[in-house]
Order: structure tokens, then sequence, then C-alpha cells
């Protein structure tokens, strides 16, 4: 599990480091400066790392962001510098994990390069990197379901929301305004179910009672923020 960062959604962070150069063929390339703009909607990520550099050498300048824990490449782009300071954006993917990230400045395709670390923020609300829907509660993920008397919904947190309280809101098909079907609440898990079915006014068990047809919805929130909304077509 990545370590919790304090974060506010929609607030971008600034973060620095120290950069480190190699030189080759003579020429000198620096990280001076980074910072990270990060802004969170239901687990996806709209952002982007600016830095700031310096350069001997006039050239083309190959920008990458690596994952520091699991080496994976998730941005790449190359553009154009003269002699002297530079200042410059990578942007993020829809779909970061939040953490440690390496931003490394290469001259291209051959040349001095810089590495500086940079850290991604994880909202408050944490992020789900999992979510599918079931007809039973063990079963094979399903985009559909015939004849369905009761839906699971199942969530794996990839980044822990700051709040030991999750709620699940339900939505049938039908109108937006008056399709709510009700809340359930349970304590954080890194892996989280809820399900849906037709019960009496009074309560008890599931009827054995076909769900309505036409899409349905489960909202996971925490903190009072969306994390993940995840749909299932019902025929």
């Amino acid at each position: 599990m990545l370590r919790k960062l304090l974060v506010v959604l929609g607030v971008g962070l600034l973060v620095s480091g120290t950069a480190v150069a190699a030189e080759r063929t003579g020429s000198a390339l620096t990280i001076t400066s980074t910072s990270v703009s990060a802004k969170w909607n239901e687990s996806y990520v709209n952002g982007s790392v600016k830095f700031s550099g310096t350069e001997t050498v006039a050239g083309t300048i190959e920008a990458s962001l690596r994952n520091v824990k699991t080496g994976r490449l998730i941005a790449v782009k190359r553009f154009s510098v003269a002699t002297g300071s530079f200042t410059n954006s990578i942007p993020l993917s829809a779909r970061p994990v939040p953490g440690a990230y390496r931003l490394r400045l290469k001259e291209f395709p051959t040349g001095s390069a810089a590495d500086q670390n940079v850290i991604i923020p994880a909202p408050s609300e944490g992020v789900i990197d999992v979510a599918y829907m079931t007809n039973t509660k063990n079963g094979k993920r399903m985009k559909v379901i015939r004849n369905a008397k009761i839906i699971y919904a199942h969530f794996h947190f990839i980044s822990r929301p700051q709040t030991n309280t999750l709620t699940f809101k339900w939505q049938k098909p039908g109108n937006p305004k008056v399709r709510f079907t009700g809340f359930a609440t349970k304590r954080y898990s890194t892996t989280v179910d809820t399900f849906v079915c037709v019960k009496s006014t009074a309560g008890g068990p599931c009827l054995n009672v076909a769900l309505r047809t036409g899409k349905w919805y489960c909202i996971v929130m925490a903190k009072g923020k969306i994390v993940k909304r995840q749909d299932i077509r019902v025929t």
C-alpha cells in the first residue's frame, strides 16, 4: 500500500528534490526545479509535471515519467531547447497510481541525462483501480446480467481514503431524479463489496424477485466525495 498523503482534491502540489546530472560528450543537462499539479475525479487524474532545467548544448530533449516502484512508464515527450535555461511540462496519464515517479530528462538520441523523483499525490477520498459487478458474491465480472435478482459490486483501493467509513449509493434504472434505491455503509477495506436486491418494506432477507431491467449504478463515496461509480445492465 502506498503511503497516505494529506492532500485536497483539485489542489496542485509543488514537489521538489535534488537533481542528478550526468555529463556526456561534453554537454551537461540539469533539472533545477519540479512541480506536480494533480486534480482527481472519480479515481482518474488530470494534471502534469512541470520542470525547469539548464542545457549547455542546443538540441532535442526526451522527458519521461516512470513509476519508481514498478518501473512502469506512464508518459514520454520530446521537445527542442536552446542553450541555457528552459521550462516545460509532461502530462500525466489518466490512471497513474499515486506515489513516487522518476522524471528523466535525456538528450535525444544520445547525450547527458538528469533524473529527479516527484510525488503524485493521492486525493483524500482515495483511488480505486478495479471495479466490477457480478450476479453472485464470488462470480466472474459481468457487463450484462439477465433476470438479475441480486447484484454484487466489487471494488479494490490502490490508495486508501482518509477515513475508515465508506458509503455505497445504489441507483436503479429510470429517471435520474427519482431512481435512488438506497445507501449502505461499510468499514474501509482494501477490497470491499456490497449488493442490492428486492426486500420487503420491513427489511429482512432478499426476496425471490427480479430487479428492474436497465442500467444499475453503484457509487462509492468517502469523505463526502465520489471515489468510483460502476454500472451494470440488467436485461
